[in-house]
């Protein structure tokens, strides 16, 4: 299966925008059987059989006679429908895809139910080059915009962004709350929150937008308050912080991060864009002159600096809150000359950090050294320059996080670049795991290099985790508008399990969970046992019957695994065009089309020698365990294998005939034949309440005669004290 996404992922970066959007489209009117109720659009009802449990859709609704008034409002609720909007002649409404069916036949007034027209501006059409390989393109093609979600970014400045409106690359209507909390200005400290918001914007069209501009701790805790008290769901935070922990998950910024996920907000921030500016080590000073060395020997740890500006470099260590060890920071020259120092005293109540700035006049090589000015135990270091162009010479990537994305209440978003998305790897610069306290970080990966009105193709587009996060943060918008009453837990859970693996398999410190990518439904299956109520006897045969599904905008293989308990063999009888592997019970499909259906019949035969006792079936489609029948009751095989006898059929001159005189009550219940070609066909059945004997004249349903050959039957008999007896799936011949 991971072959196929990597193929689909493929497709997906090569294609047109317009042609996507076509196919996504075209999924929803070639795949699958017609609805059950013609009063419901199709692709509705191929929606609920592929969607999860508990999601819903929002739609029209036609009434009978052309009033709204005519639709029954209080039996909609009654079946769970949430109306938004009524106008004289349509009404529109939520409604949950698992009761589509129930709500367009039972609700008096429905002439018809269908998605909205698709609407577009007449004017630029922008896709997010992200929108296409994540599968959001898919999920608004679907009618998940983000509608009813509200989301904050919490940035460091928005400006540009009345140009960004005015040329609609943000709708005016998304942005729904503004608010500065430095005093300097909304529109002041660059324009990195407006190039956020437009790519949130883009993955969530409908979304609503907070946008909240902070310069410290003070103004976040105040922004997330605010955000609390809206009622945002979702936080993107494309910022961070260096020197309020160890990379473990405590301190300030991560216990206001924390505080925002106990009120049910998904915090999705940016990882980081320092694995090529980080060092971490144990403090060593082997000739006891006070330096730390970062090698044997070495005392300096180099740093380049390419065009010149500004170095700013950030050392802690691991005592966090305050500390009485004290070390001091220093930048040099070549020739040794301290250009730069940080020299704060820790006595017990400070904080264990220091901080220095230089201004690089020239590029060049420069070097960092870090003295114990008091120390009485070895501390582990951290070193980050956060200008970005700098870098350390040799620098130490694995746990290059900052807060809050180390902290296990955030989602962190790694980066890879857009052009390389199929196959990664990840940006050079993109922060990697693991945190200091062991956990896998980051937990997923996002695009960068995304041009948008802000960072166009002459920079390389927008680069860095700061535009990987928006991109999540924008699925989780489109997310909760498929499942609005998802937790926060459950979001992230499907963000990260939905995800497509990179790197070695599962989780790691690269990738998380992998590459973002959005799954409208994944492959199922539901399986239906003959006569799973009543007792079977050993010996006998039971019919199954497994419906198989691909979801729409998913293609790719399937591989169906049935794994019966000890004593019972499966007897393929219709493979649904798979391939059947007997050694491993399990049927296989190369490419299965985006909402294929596929009907699958075996027979299930017991041992004669298996004891009566529950048994249950087990399987799994692509890995998830196929739901429906699965408990197998086997009673005591004495009087069965009696039973068994008289219902097979004898040869007549006129056909074949079975006699029911051997069920005491039979008539009074009923039985049932049917006979099947070896395609598993139905070729001719009959039911009776009546009759103690029956005759197949060996004709089909229309009356034609047969073609010679062999022939499969099974009989079933309803007894009148509530059992079934049925001769399980057995072969006769036809010779004519």
């Amino acid at each position: 299966m991971q072959a196929f996404k990597k193929i689909r992922r493929s497709w997906l970066a090569n294609a047109s925008p317009l042609l996507l959007l076509f196919a996504a489209l075209s999924f929803i009117a070639l795949a699958g059987p017609p609805p059950p109720s013609g009063k419901l659009e199709s692709s509705l009802a191929r929606l609920a059989a592929t969607s999860r449990p508990g999601a819903s859709v929002t739609a029209i609704i036609e009434p009978l006679g052309g009033a709204s008034g005519a639709i029954d409002q209080a039996a909609l609720r009654e079946l769970g429908a949430q109306i938004e909007a009524r106008s004289s002649d349509l009404l529109r409404a939520r409604l949950p895809l698992d009761r589509l069916n129930e709500i367009a036949t039972r609700v008096p007034g429905i002439r018809y139910i269908r998605r909205p027209y698709r609407w577009a501006p007449l004017g630029q059409l922008q896709l997010s080059q992200g929108l296409l390989p994540t599968g959001g393109l898919l999920f608004q093609s679907q009618g998940f915009q983000g509608q009813g979600v509200k989301v904050a970014i919490i940035d460091a400045g928005f400006s540009g962004l009345y140009w960004a409106v005015k040329h609609r690359v943000l709708a005016a209507g998304a942005i729904v709350f503004k608010k500065d909390y430095t005093g300097k200005g909304l529109l002041t400290g660059g324009e990195h929150g407006s190039a956020v918001a437009e790519i949130v914007h883009e993955m969530a069209p409908r979304a609503q937008l907070y946008l909240m501009k902070i310069g410290d701790e003070v103004d976040l805790e105040n922004a997330v308050d605010d955000a609390i008290r809206l009622g945002v769901r979702v936080i993107n935070c494309s910022l961070g912080w260096f020197d309020t922990d160890f990379d473990d998950g405590t301190g300030l910024i991560n216990e206001i991060a924390r505080r925002a996920r106990a009120a049910g907000i998904l915090w999705v921030n940016a990882a980081g864009n320092q694995a090529q500016a980080h060092w971490i080590g144990r403090f060593r000073d082997s000739n006891h002159d006070g330096w730390a060395e970062f090698a044997l020997g070495k005392q300096s740890l180099a740093l380049k600096v390419p065009l010149g500006g500004l170095i700013d470099l950030v050392l802690v260590w691991n005592d966090w809150p305050t500390t009485d060890q004290d070390y001091d920071l220093y930048l040099t020259d070549a020739r040794g000359k301290v250009l730069a120092s940080s020299q704060n005293r820790q006595t017990g109540t400070q904080p264990p950090r220091e901080e220095l700035q230089y201004v690089a006049d020239h590029p060049g090589v420069y070097f960092v050294r870090v003295r114990a000015h008091w120390a009485t135990r070895p501390m582990w270091l951290r070193l980050f320059q956060i200008e970005s162009g700098a870098y350390f010479e040799k620098p130490i990537p694995h746990g290059s996080l900052v807060a809050p994305a180390d902290c296990s209440c955030t989602l962190a978003v790694g980066a890879v670049n857009r052009e390389r998305w199929s196959s990664g790897p990840q940006e050079s610069f993109s922060a990697l795991g693991p945190t200091f306290d062991g956990r896998i970080k980051p937990d997923l990966v996002g695009p960068d290099g995304v041009d948008n009105l802000f960072f166009s193709n002459r920079f390389g587009g927008f680069l860095g985790t700061s535009a990987a996060a928006p991109h999540v943060a924008g699925a989780a918008a489109l997310l909760l508008s498929q499942h609005p009453g998802w937790s926060t837990a459950q979001l992230k859970a499907a963000l990260r399990g939905d995800a497509t693996d990179l790197g070695p398999p599962g989780p790691d410190v690269t990738y998380g969970a992998g590459e973002l990518d959005l799954i409208l439904g994944w492959p199922s299956a539901a399986r239906h046992v003959q006569h799973t109520g009543s007792a079977v006897r050993p010996g006998e045969r039971l019919v199954v019957s497994i419906n198989l599904q691909m979801p729409l905008g998913r293609f790719g293989g399937l591989r169906l695994q049935e794994k019966p308990p000890a004593g019972f063999r499966i007897v393929p009888l219709d493979n649904g065009g798979g391939e059947f592997d007997p050694g491993s019970s399990a049927w296989s499909w190369p490419a299965a089309a985006p909402g294929r259906t596929i009907w699958l019949r075996y027979a299930l035969v017991l041992s004669s020698e298996i004891k009566p006792g529950r048994y249950r079936l087990k399987g799994t489609i692509n890995g998830r365990p196929v739901e429906g029948d699965s408990l197998i009751v086997v009673g005591q095989g004495r009087t069965l294998r009696a039973e068994l006898a008289a219902l097979r059929p004898q040869r007549r001159a006129s056909g074949y005939l079975w006699s029911a005189l051997m069920a005491p009550g039979a008539a009074g219940r009923g039985w049932h034949l049917q006979v099947f070609d070896l395609a598993g066909r139905v070729v001719f059945s009959f039911s009776a309440t009546i009759r103690r004997a029956l005759v197949w004249s060996e004709q089909d349903r229309l009356g034609a005669p047969v073609a010679t050959g062999v022939y499969l039957y099974l009989v079933t008999v309803d007894t009148a004290q509530g059992q079934t007896v049925s001769s399980g799936v057995q072969k006769l011949a036809v010779r004519r």
